[in-house]
């Protein structure tokens, strides 16, 4: 899978951008980068305990189901610790809530 930044910026349109423009970023090399720092220093990106980086991160991640993205074992316990924690489930399930209303 591959993401397209054009100028420093993401664009989510750029199928439409000439393709000499795109600088492709392989998503696959980003992720594995991930999985090998958590299952070296996991669970969390900055170790054992919770912080900001892995709310935004997961976020980031819980995205890849739409782009059907096989997540490697880390990032599986990394999403399924994550997911685990009461405030997550509250705030996905209120997210879903807003959006839905």
């Amino acid at each position: 899978m591959e993401l397209y930044f054009t100028d420093g910026t993401c664009s989510l349109f750029s199928h439409i951008l000439a393709r000499e423009a795109r600088t492709p970023i392989l998503l696959d090399q980003r992720l594995a980068f991930v999985e090998s720092h958590l299952a070296a220093s996991g669970p969390f990106l900055m170790g054992e305990r919770l912080s900001a980086p892995d709310a935004s991160f997961s976020a980031i991640v819980s995205w890849s189901a739409h782009g059907k993205v096989d997540l490697a074992p880390a990032l599986r316990r990394f999403m399924a610790s994550v997911g685990s924690r009461p405030s997550v489930r509250e705030a996905s399930k209120a997210e879903r809530a807003e959006v839905v209303a």
